[in-house]
């Protein structure tokens, strides 16, 4: 019961960091979105809109104070519209990548995961399966057990972590990783004829004064 309880308080946390509840999680594994997930999607690209739209009318608000006062402002208005440009633009591709990701539907991968952090000037911390790498909040990047199997399912494009399972006890990479085992282990296991077994170590090797 103690180790059960354990199991589940971890499973507990990951929802819990990750906003996550068993409602996403069976919409999941049928490769689709939980009403929930489709929500936070829509809000996300409207909050990046939202927050190009804003930044534009500051920077332009401020622009207007010199021309009030009858000052040149030719290069701030220059620079006002360059801004306002690159702040569409910026959220503009965000909203489509979230886009994207709606009409494709949710990605899954799975594998033992691999934390990384970088602190040399700003914090980020990264959680990388299989190959894909996630941008994570910190209380997220401590919530896994490194090198333990998961099953991770995201929006494509963004690589962002929606759910997560945690696959316990299970270690359904063992096959794969048997494979990948060295060819040379292998081959220590193919008899040798009686006649070279002074010619080869217990390592499989070439004895020195035979070469």
């Amino acid at each position: 019961m103690k180790q059960e309880a354990k199991l589940k308080k971890h499973e507990d946390l990951l929802k819990a960091v990750l906003k996550f509840d068993e409602d996403d999680l069976a919409a999941n594994h049928t490769g689709a979105y939980s009403p929930y997930q489709i929500a936070w999607l829509k809000r996300h690209r409207t909050n990046h809109m939202t927050t190009a739209a804003i930044m534009s009318a500051i920077v332009t608000g401020i622009v207007l104070i010199p021309i009030a006062i009858s000052v040149s402002a030719y290069p701030l208005l220059i620079f006002a519209a360059l801004f306002t440009v690159l702040a569409f633009f910026a959220g503009g591709m965000r909203a489509y990548q979230v886009t994207r990701a709606l009409r494709k539907g949710i990605s899954m991968v799975e594998g033992r995961i691999d934390l990384d952090a970088s602190v040399a000037q700003t914090s980020q911390f990264y959680v990388r399966v299989e190959g894909v790498r996630f941008t994570v909040k910190k209380e997220v990047f401590f919530a896994f057990k490194n090198g333990d199997p998961y099953r991770v399912y995201y929006a494509p494009y963004l690589k962002q972590m929606l759910a997560v399972e945690w696959l316990r006890d299970d270690n359904p990479f063992v096959e794969d990783e048997e494979a990948a085992a060295p060819k040379r282990k292998r081959r220590l296991e193919i008899p040798v004829p009686a006649d070279e077994n002074r010619l080869i170590t217990d390592d499989g090797e070439l004895r020195e004064d035979a070469r």
